[in-house]
């Protein structure tokens, strides 16, 4: 039986884009399988159980049936280097794994090329998708989507926060992926919140219905309707309810801020991404809590009310400013 030895980062990556130009040798596509019969006897010893987890529900269930549909025409298997390309893509981030799947797939009618926008700070974009589906970006936003979405289903991915006006349609739910949260509706108007650094998520209805998960309990839902708001904290897995204005839900495309209960350190952070400015904050008062509004006032004007607010010292100007303090007042 052969057994997969270990392998460094660069060499493991390497031979994985082997494998997809089919150059790899029979002994490298045996050291892949078996890789693949580890990862099933020994999930931990390569990725956290959680992460072993988002492997098997976020890429593996997704991708089985096409690799199964090959097998059936008795092509080659690609399901074991497709576990461990996963594997990469988790570190390398999700644009690598779009990169694998078309690859994949280049030669079957479920290929698509996605788009990757990264919104600069101090900026707002908004686009149209090839359903009609208008999605606005706020600054510091990433957010990936095909070209073409496939026959059952319109899938995108973001980090960051974008408003969403979805075009209906019937049997087709639009899909919104970030790192905790999935969200589903068929057509309505919601925004979602999901700045990777926060460890948080949140889900604000404007209009219609909007179905929210937890990535790691798929058979979990939490729906929500217009004037409804989910929030999630990855500390403790918690998704919960609560009421929301839509003149809040649209408030951050008119050029005010709402932080409720928000931690310095974040709040600093989505004033950075606003004015495109660097902001420091010294560990004694990064993690107090704060509620504050922010109205379209020049960056100096913002970070004085905070100031106050705080009881803080302001330091710097210019495009680059420091907060500190002794302790949360």
């Amino acid at each position: 039986m052969v057994e997969a030895r270990k392998m460094d980062k660069k060499s493991f990556r390497n031979l994985v884009k082997k494998y997809l130009r089919g150059e790899t040798s029979e002994a490298e596509n045996r050291w892949l399988e078996a890789y693949d019969r580890k990862l099933d006897r020994e999930p931990g010893e390569l990725l956290s159980h959680d992460k072993a987890n988002l492997i098997e529900e976020d890429i593996a269930n997704r991708l089985r049936q096409h690799i199964q549909a090959g097998r059936d025409r008795g092509t080659k298997s690609l399901w074991p280097v497709f576990r461990v390309a996963a594997l990469i893509a988790l570190t390398l981030g999700l644009g690598w794994f779009l990169v694998i799947k078309t690859q994949l797939f280049s030669g079957q009618k479920q290929v698509s090329q996605f788009t990757e926008i990264q919104v600069p700070y101090g900026k707002i974009k908004k686009l149209k998708l090839e359903d009609g589906t208008l999605v606005t970006l706020n600054a510091g936003s990433r957010f990936k989507y095909p070209g073409h979405f496939n026959a059952d289903s319109r899938e995108v991915w973001l980090q960051g926060e974008a408003y969403f006006d979805v075009s209906h349609q019937a049997g087709k739910p639009f899909l919104v992926s970030t790192r905790h949260v999935q969200v589903q509706v068929l057509g309505t108007r919601f925004n979602v919140n999901a700045f990777p650094e926060n460890h948080t998520a949140q889900v604000s209805v404007a209009e219609g219905k909007v179905a929210v998960q937890d990535v790691r309990k798929r058979n979990e839902k939490l729906l929500l309707l217009a004037g409804d708001k989910a929030d999630y904290v990855a500390e403790n897995q918690s998704l919960t309810k609560t009421s929301i204005a839509e003149s809040e839900v649209l408030a951050w495309q008119n050029g005010h801020l709402n932080f409720k209960n928000e931690s310095f350190k974040n709040v600093a952070a989505a004033l950075e991404r606003r004015y495109a400015v660097k902001i420091e904050v010294d560990q004694a008062i990064a993690d107090c809590r704060i509620y504050a509004q922010i109205g379209n006032d020049p960056v100096e004007k913002a970070l004085e009310a905070l100031t106050v607010l705080m009881q803080a010292k302001l330091s710097g100007g210019g495009k680059e400013f420091r907060f500190s303090g002794k302790q949360c007042q």
